[in-house]
């Protein structure tokens, strides 16, 4: 995977775009939610204030995959609720990719689903 975006062929830090990823429940905050790369200073997502992103770019790039799961991830926030397991944080991205694919969406998404 590349950003060509800038005009430039810069490889990010995943090569392979794999269908679903989440992060263990212990590394939540300590890594990259889109590009799983380690960071000296991690931002928050400022909707849901649970997920990490190395800057914006990563943010706009893992949007496709955490906007669903940013306003529910708010939603479990505020009512003081756990973040859900790993298992459950997988299995809805799947839920929500594939839901994407059948409504023929990913066709509107450069690398939505690449390999």
């Amino acid at each position: 995977m590349s950003d060509e975006s800038n005009g430039k062929n810069t490889p990010k830090t995943l090569t392979f775009y794999p269908f679903a990823y989440v992060l263990l429940d212990d590394e939540l905050s300590n890594y990259c939610w889109y590009c799983l790369g380690e960071a000296e200073k991690l931002k928050k997502c400022t909707g849901c204030g649970v997920a990490y992103f190395c800057g914006k770019e990563c943010q706009a790039l893992g949007w496709k995959d955490h906007r669903v799961e940013c306003k529910s991830l708010k939603d479990v926030k505020a009512k003081g609720d756990s973040i859900p397991d790993v298992e459950v944080r997988l299995l809805g991205r799947i839920v929500i990719r594939h839901l994407t694919i059948e409504l023929g969406k990913d066709d509107t998404v450069p690398y939505f689903y690449h390999n």
